[in-house]
């Protein structure tokens, strides 16, 4: 059995939307919770007022918003370094789809809803890897961040594992088991995993680190997680 997790990014203007999802057995799960719980404990360590239990969220991380508010640069970016140094080890498998908005739009009079259509080429992509004899094991089950559009993710899973449904998936989902469960990211390590992930992958795509310095720690982290990654993928119709 494998545990898929999924979390969102979007660039800020709009223009690109990106899911990531996150595959682990168990000791890969285990390693992540107990790595990544430890990484908050150092940071809760440091810095006067941070909890253990403080979110690992990648924009939070970076950019020193919400609890990392208080958190000092140079931390910010060990943390950041050292969380995907704990996926870089963990043995899970990353995935990375996205869709260039407008162009979709400008293609299409009736355009699927970027979640809708991004999430059916991420869980088929997924499901293309699982099943007997193949690199991911027998059968995963989808855990993802919450999302207004949860019971519309949920019906359409269950479409997708009835037939192909086209622009969406080329053939049945078989090998994802049961539902989606959409819950809260804050209690969630494996959650906060996948999402410290997207937010790289998407950042590295769209902004241009003028620092020397930055560029070089933004280097080592895409590095480590495209290290465990099997497909980078953007859909620009």
């Amino acid at each position: 059995m494998r545990a898929i997790v999924i979390d969102e990014s979007a660039t800020s203007s709009g223009s690109h939307y990106y899911l990531g999802g996150l595959v682990t057995d168990a000791p890969a799960l285990r390693h992540v919770e107990t790595e990544m719980d430890g990484l908050a404990e150092f940071i809760a360590d440091q810095v006067d007022g941070v909890e253990q239990s403080i979110e690992l969220h990648g924009h939070d991380m970076f950019h020193g918003k919400a609890e990392w508010e208080p958190v000092p640069l140079r931390l910010r970016v060990r943390a950041c370094e050292i969380a995907s140094r704990i996926l870089a080890e963990s043995g899970a498998r990353m995935f990375f789809r996205g869709m260039d908005v407008p162009a979709q739009r400008r293609r299409y009079a009736q355009p699927f809803p970027a979640h809708e259509l991004v999430l059916s080429q991420l869980i088929s992509d997924i499901d293309k890897r699982l099943g007997p004899g193949r690199s991911l094991g027998m059968l995963g089950l989808c855990h993802a961040d919450e999302h207004h559009s949860a019971d519309s993710g949920r019906r359409n899973l269950r479409r997708f594992k009835i037939e192909a449904v086209a622009g969406h998936t080329e053939r049945p989902i078989t090998h994802i088991g049961d539902t989606i469960c959409f819950g809260p990211s804050h209690a969630r390590r494996l959650l906060q995993a996948v999402d410290i992930a997207t937010f790289f992958l998407n950042r590295v795509r769209h902004t241009t680190e003028t620092d020397p310095r930055a560029r070089r720690f933004m280097a080592a982290i895409v590095g480590n997680i495209r290290s465990i990654t099997v497909d980078e993928y953007v859909w620009a119709p």
